[in-house]
């Protein structure tokens, strides 16, 4: 029994080389991929707890770091600085 036939639009449309054949599917993948992405950031603008969280987290990382690698780490006195910087000074901005 013969295999059946694909629908017209589809054979016409099956590109025969490999490299068409990427370009071709990451329209729909980019498409697919901007949908979740705005999606995601919809429902993170929403939820205000997650939102603050992912705000806050970080610099208590950082100030966490800082105070932990106070005494291990600093930067040197190498020019053009004239005197030891400890880590929390060098590791906050500003």
């Amino acid at each position: 029994m013969p295999e059946p036939l694909a629908p017209a639009h589809r054979q016409a449309s099956v590109p025969e080389d490999e490299a068409e054949t990427a370009i071709c599917r990451r329209g729909p993948v980019l498409h697919a991929l901007g949908a979740i992405v705005t999606c995601e950031l919809l429902k993170f603008m929403q939820q205000t707890g997650r939102l603050i969280s992912a705000l806050v987290l970080p610099l208590l990382w950082l100030m966490v770091f800082a105070a932990g690698f106070r005494n291990v780490f600093g930067i040197a006195i190498v020019e053009p600085y004239d005197t030891y910087t400890s880590y929390d000074v060098y590791i906050v901005p500003a």
